[in-house]
């Protein structure tokens, strides 16, 4: 039985890049992505961002 992997907050990078907050995720297919909405002022859209797409990844997963 193969075992899913779950995503947690610390799957996420969340740093201040070149004027914008960015929240980076390796997804399940080994490529790097940025998940946060393009110009996301502060690092509280960010986490917001994170935990979506965390709690959809792990709600969607096969």
């Amino acid at each position: 039985m193969s075992e899913t992997k779950r995503y947690i907050l610390k799957n996420y990078e969340i740093f201040w890049d070149n004027g914008k907050w960015v929240a980076v995720r390796t997804g399940p297919d080994g490529v790097r992505r940025n998940i946060a909405p393009y110009n996301c002022r502060s690092k509280k859209e960010a986490v917001g961002a994170a935990r979506e797409d965390r709690d959809w990844l792990n709600k969607n997963q096969n």
